[in-house]
């Protein structure tokens, strides 16, 4: 089953934790503006527009400069961290994003700043060693349902366990998959296409399991025509006949829905 997670917006409490300048984002706007460069990203990218998408350029978390190579960042569930210029670079380097067809810098660098604070998020709830194996983890094992705790906002999203048609914004997956979503849209690596569970990665277990259901309803069919067939010639070679056609019907039948054709 496709799950996806709803983000919510609260502006006040934007404006409370955040004296910057913050700069709302349209959807339509995230959808576009970058992608995912590289297998593994998907996590990072999706969740990444749809905190932008909530919270506004400069409004997911609030940060402090301490010093000339440190930044102090307080979370939305009051949690602060610090990082080094040498760690937002890093992570600036390992996310990895593409310009999208309607490319824009601000949005890019602050997607990076955000990767970097989930990456020192990461390190400290699951106690690893280092920044750069924090981003690794980040890259090839986080999970759609557990990556808001990485950005502090685990008390503004909502799980929803089915197809999500009117989500303002939030992130969608599978166990191969995550995609931005808002209002019935999903990311499909720098487009905006239609959330259909039969499109693309983020549908392919509903696909599979629609193909499953028509391939029992086609064998459902099957043993009701040989049935009905055998009744109505009392068996032998008319049974027999029709038997072995209706089974090289279900070969094709199984054969296509495999191919998804």
């Amino acid at each position: 089953m496709l799950k996806a997670l709803y983000l919510s917006f609260l502006l006040g409490i934007v404006v409370v934790l955040n004296a910057q300048d913050i700069r709302k984002v349209d959807s339509d706007v995230l959808f576009t503006c970058y992608r995912q460069g590289r297998s593994g990203d998907c996590v990072s990218v999706g969740f990444t527009k749809a905190a932008i998408g909530a919270f506004g350029v400069n409004g997911v978390f609030k940060e402090k400069n301490i010093d000339d190579t440190h930044t102090e960042v307080m979370l939305k569930n009051g949690k602060k961290y610090i990082l080094s210029n040498d760690e937002f670079l890093m992570a600036d380097t390992a996310m990895n994003i593409r310009p999208g067809f309607n490319a824009d810098a601000e949005i890019m660098a602050y997607a990076r700043r955000c990767f970097a604070v989930m990456a020192k998020v990461k390190q400290d709830i699951d106690n690893l060693d280092s920044f750069e194996e924090s981003i690794n983890k980040l890259q090839h094992g986080a999970h759609g349902r557990k990556i808001s705790y990485t950005l502090g906002l685990e008390n503004n999203v909502e799980l929803i366990d089915k197809t999500p048609d009117e989500v303002p914004v939030g992130i969608a997956w599978t166990k191969k998959h995550v995609v931005f979503i808002s209002n019935g849209y999903m990311d499909k690596y720098g487009k905006k296409v239609p959330l259909d569970p039969n499109t693309g990665t983020v549908g392919q277990k509903v696909a599979q399991g629609r193909a499953d259901a028509a391939l029992e309803k086609g064998r459902a069919d099957s043993a009701a025509l040989q049935n009905t067939m055998h009744s109505m010639t009392g068996g032998g070679v008319a049974s027999r006949a029709a038997a072995e056609a209706e089974a090289a019907k279900q070969a094709a039948l199984k054969a296509r829905l495999a191919s998804g054709n």
